[in-house]
């Protein structure tokens, strides 16, 4: 480092200095825009630390420690004005911690568990040290939100240390359970990142093998939600449905666990702004969300810095081939290329990335606008000149010339040259007939709804289903407003059926006709009818728990139990559990076989870091639905479904006896135990109740009144009375009901 480096740093961490934000305001606002990320405006960042912590920071040799220091946290826009004291705050990235300009992570609930701001526990803050313009990845994400692809927020930041001017950073959305919630609708699913060398190929059938950290510790496939599950086996079903599928089967095999069409067009992005160093040159940076909805998989891009010009491998990436964009292996590209309708698919939504969300002419005025209003925070900025001597004049004409050595292109050049190969290279640009096709699975009554989303105007849609491998039945879908369509002519086009009595499945597949082209779905989609013939019952469940029973870390969390009335012991992992019918797939159960009549209790405290029996969602007091389902045959089928009022502090909910399809409220709960093993519902009255129970042979009856026995099965038993007793001797050990007008008595006999 020359010594005006050394003084420029010594300038930073020892002098205090104020600047104001600046505004300026474009005409176009892309998508949303955020207080804290908003679109034409720069925010201001100010961070306060002791100056020894920052001095570790950057002078140490511990440049690539995660280890975060307490500091205070500053925001100021015109929407928003804030200071939050007891953050953490630490370096980020890879290769760019070596960097002269460094970038940041701050993080909310480091030093106090759970805090948010503004809905986020994380932001990066990104120096973009690579790129003279600092506008690259701000352009790179505007157009996938344009793409309708899930993308982080962005917006650029002063950044203050000590009062000192940082420089002109991008502030851009964390990627964590509050993205995911954000996105899908729910946090619950799994979310991996994927780092270098994911190249998605197949190691094995064990999902163990997918937890390989080659990389300080680090893993290939880091699991940053459900950790405490650690639950691979969704990753590795993935992988080998990818690799191993026949060419014939790969379109509907591959489509039932992964979403193949957002996947084609986060694709055309990804090749088409030149990222090189994402999934398909460079396996890496990239991320796959399971989705709880319907368990699929998502692809998601990040760190899209090294895009639009920017190149450090020695390639034309105007010029690169779309459809052989690298010489590795890269099952993902290599196998959904190789289709034909896939690889239609991918031409035109490359073609219409250029042509609808990001035609060139766009691309030139936002990236304008982008740059009258960074244009003073990003010429004040100093340590934009450090790394690799970038001038003023390199910021202010980047958009239209080339700096040299790793900066290829200006960013309007790189489009213009990047669109013209690309126009030369695409095999079709014809629009294919696109849709998308939604049901309600999993279902709860026979009540199937089918709607079907054209992507454009269609002139008929038909639905062609058989049942149980029947005959084959074809209706209609209309647009019309009636008949389980809910808005006429809004271009949904959707159906209601009672499959009642039916059978047990349905398998579908769905034709749409619009402009005169004819197109099916690639598969035939099943939908469960009929609940699974599973012994495997939710039994009893408690919403509101004040001070009835503790967990492990002494909390009194909401709960439920699980019983198995198997004659046999069943394996939890092959089912899930949830407090929405919309996101089935939240939480899969684990840990060792239920025994045959046996239970398993869960804390339903939305935690699920505290172990593999608390989940990621809690029960509301006030009322709500419960879950149970397993995948067969590839599909969700509901297991068990209970549907709950509002319930009374320390009473349960539950069966009146293990199985039993009448649920009645416990004031006496009996978690992980035969249900109401004393006594179940009191109807507010207070009842003498039977004695002693458990016993070994003579029970005294509570009243004179006629009382009979039962077996768990409901079959009356000859049992001698006496006026106020009975004789239970003769049975075997085990719970018998005994039964009034008014009760049900559970009885144990030892």
């Amino acid at each position: 480092m020359t010594e005006m480096k050394h003084s420029l740093l010594r300038t930073f961490l020892t002098t205090c200095a104020f600047a104001q934000t600046l505004l300026l305001f474009g005409q176009w606002i892309p998508n949303e825009s955020l207080p804290v990320y908003p679109s034409n405006e720069v925010t201001t960042i100010r961070i306060e630390i002791a100056p020894s912590d920052l001095e570790l920071i950057y002078f140490t040799d511990s440049l690539f420690s995660n280890h975060e220091y307490t500091a205070t946290f500053i925001f100021e826009s015109s929407q928003l004005t804030d200071t939050v004291e007891n953050i953490g705050f630490r370096l980020r990235g890879n290769t760019s911690r070596l960097a002269e300009k460094k970038s940041f992570k701050v993080s909310f609930n480091t030093f106090t568990p759970g805090e948010k701001w503004n809905g986020l526990e994380k932001l990066n803050l990104n120096g973009e040290h690579n790129d003279p313009s600092i506008l690259r990845t701000k352009l790179g994400w505007e157009m996938a939100q344009e793409a309708g692809l899930v993308a982080p927020h962005v917006a650029y930041t002063r950044l203050f240390i000590n009062n000192l001017y940082a420089g002109l950073y991008l502030n851009v959305e964390h990627y964590d359970e509050q993205f995911v919630e954000s996105r899908f609708g729910s946090s619950a699913g799994n979310l991996f990142k994927c780092g270098y060398s994911a190249d998605l190929a197949f190691i094995s059938n064990n999902p163990e093998d997918y937890k390989v950290a080659p990389w300080n510790g680090t893993r290939t496939y880091e699991l940053k939600t459900n950790r405490e599950a650690d639950d691979y086996s969704g990753l590795a079903h993935f992988i080998d449905v990818l690799n191993n599928t026949s060419s014939f089967t790969l379109h509907c095999e591959l489509n039932k666990v992964f979403d193949v069409k957002k996947y084609l067009r986060t694709l055309a992005h990804e090749l088409v702004i030149g990222h090189w160093d994402g999934y398909v040159f460079n396996n890496n940076n990239f991320y796959l969300f399971q989705r709880p909805s319907d368990g699929k998989f998502e692809f998601i891009q990040y760190d899209i810095d090294n895009t639009s010009g920017i190149d450090w491998v020695g390639n034309d990436w105007t010029t690169q081939n779309i459809y052989n964009y690298n010489n590795d292996d890269r099952p993902l590209y290599d196998r959904l290329l190789s289709n034909d309708e896939l690889r239609d698919q991918f031409s035109f939504f490359v073609f219409q990335f250029m042509t609808e969300f990001a035609p060139l002419e766009d691309i030139e005025a936002r990236a304008n606008q982008l740059l009258e209003m960074i244009a003073v925070p990003g010429l004040e900025d100093e340590f934009r000149t450090l790394d690799y001597g970038f001038s003023d004049a390199d910021f202010t004409n980047a958009l239209n010339e080339a700096w040299g050595a790793h900066i290829a292109y200006g960013i309007v050049p790189y489009f213009e040259d990047r669109y013209s190969s690309n126009y030369v290279q695409l095999e079709t640009t014809e629009a294919p007939t696109l849709f998308d096709v939604d049901d309600n699975a999993p279902l709860i009554d026979a009540q199937l709804h089918i709607s079907v989303m054209p992507e454009s105007v269609a002139e008929e849609v038909t639905l062609n289903y058989y049942i149980d491998n029947g005959l084959e039945v074809t209706v209609n879908l209309n647009d019309q407003g009636s008949d389980g369509d809910a808005v006429s002519e809004d271009g949904i086009w959707e159906k209601t059926f009672d499959l009642a009595g039916l059978g047990d499945c349905i398998e579908y597949t769905v034709i749409v006709t619009s402009n005169g082209v004819t197109a099916s779905a690639p598969c035939a989609t099943k939908v469960w009818i009929t609940p699974g013939n599973d012994a495997l019952v939710l039994n009893e469940l408690m919403s509101d728990n004040q001070t009835s029973l503790s967990d492990e870390a002494g909390e009194y969390d909401d709960w439920f139990e699980i019983w198995n009335g198997n004659n046999a012991p069943v394996l939890p992992s092959n089912y899930w559990v949830s407090d929405n019918l919309d996101y089935p797939l939240k939480f899969k159960l684990a840990g060792n076989s239920i025994p045959a009549n046996g239970f398993k209790l869960l804390w339903a405290d939305n935690d699920d870091e505290q172990g593999e029996n608390h989940t990621n969602f809690s029960l509301s007091n006030s009322g709500e639905e419960l879950l149970v389902l397993k995948i067969q045959e590839g599909s969700p089928r509901l297991v068990d479904y209970i549907s709950f009022l509002q319930s009374t502090a320390d009473v349960s909910f539950g069966r009146e006896v293990d199985g039993a399809p009448l649920w009645i409220n416990f004031e006496s709960p009996t978690p992980n135990s035969e249900n109401g093993i004393v006594s179940v519902q009191s109807f507010g009255v207070t009842k003498a109740l039977p004695y002693p129970n458990p016993t070994s042979g003579i029970v005294h009856l509570p009243t004179s009144e006629n009382w009979t026995f039962h077996d768990l099965s409901g079959k009356l038993l000859s049992i001698p009375t006496n006026g106020m007793s009975a004789n239970l001797a003769s049975l075997a050990p085990g719970v018998y009901l005994l039964k009034s007008e008014d009760r049900i008595i559970r009885i144990l006999k030892k």
